[in-house]
């Protein structure tokens, strides 16, 4: 998709760099999510053999490089603009995912950051969630805790990462889903932006009902330790996907070819 690029207004980014995330309401216009649906689902058919029930989890990375209508998401006007406005003109593409259920089914997403760690803070890194069913309190929606990720409050939440894999872990001795939280609700079309340094979960009471894809992008790593940062769990942004190597868009070529020139971490 063409178009000028849409940036966050000052209060969104003001919202973003204080509490870790910004929803952004009906970015994606109705005929789009219709293809955007359209497009994943068959993609996970594919993957399944055959169309998947609710409960059954499945997550891919590379998942839009897979698709030349997906991968027009990556430097979609709504989604770009919104991620250039965070992270300046030296963005770099970080791969995608895309995710069916819920990991860790029947039990829940249990609190954590999917970067952790005072090292981790220096690099902000983003996830843009394309969430293509409607999505509450009672079906998954994803819940963050304000602020966790900046110290002190990003560090004094370490210990949460390591109750992962309990079946009913407690947090200050509170169930997951009792921890004080911001619930953010959406319905397809809304896009999600969230630090990644930021702790958020998943529960539900209802069966979820989670069909998202996300892109994962990063301002420019200023040392050879902040490209290590990229690499570690992110190989795409060093090994990226034919598709983003051979894409002519300008924006798209900036994003990954500039990472590339600057070489991996020794």
């Amino acid at each position: 998709m063409t178009g000028a690029l849409q940036p966050l207004s000052a209060d969104q980014r003001e919202c973003f760099a204080a509490l870790g995330f910004v929803r952004l309401k009906a970015a994606l216009a109705g005929e789009e999510v219709a293809e955007v649906q359209q497009e994943a689902d068959r993609l996970w058919h594919e993957d399944f053999g055959r169309d998947p029930s609710p409960i059954e989890q499945i997550m891919q990375g590379g998942f839009v490089e897979r698709s030349a209508r997906l991968f027009e998401l990556v430097d979609h006007p709504r989604i770009y603009g919104a991620v250039h406005s965070l992270l300046g003109d030296d963005v770099v593409f970080c791969g995608s995912e895309g995710n069916r259920g819920v990991a860790g089914l029947p039990v829940a997403h249990h609190w954590h950051a999917d970067r952790r760690g005072a090292h981790e803070l220096g690099l902000v890194r983003i996830k843009v969630m394309i969430y293509l069913s409607p999505m509450t309190e009672a079906n998954g929606a994803l819940r963050v805790i304000p602020g966790s990720h900046r110290a002190p409050l990003h560090l004094d939440l370490l210990a949460f990462n390591d109750r992962q894999t309990v079946d009913e872990p407690r947090y200050f001795g509170m169930r997951g889903n009792e921890l004080p939280a911001h619930i953010i609700e959406t319905t397809p079309g809304d896009v999600l932006l969230f630090n990644q340094n930021l702790y958020h979960a998943v529960y539900f009471t209802e069966e979820p009902a989670r069909r998202y894809i996300a892109l994962k992008y990063s301002e420019w790593p200023e040392s050879e330790g902040q490209r290590a940062l990229l690499g570690d769990r992110a190989a795409e942004v060093f090994s990226p996907a034919e598709r983003a190597l051979a894409c002519e868009r300008p924006l798209v070529q900036r994003m990954v070819h500039l990472i590339l020139e600057a070489g991996a971490p020794d």
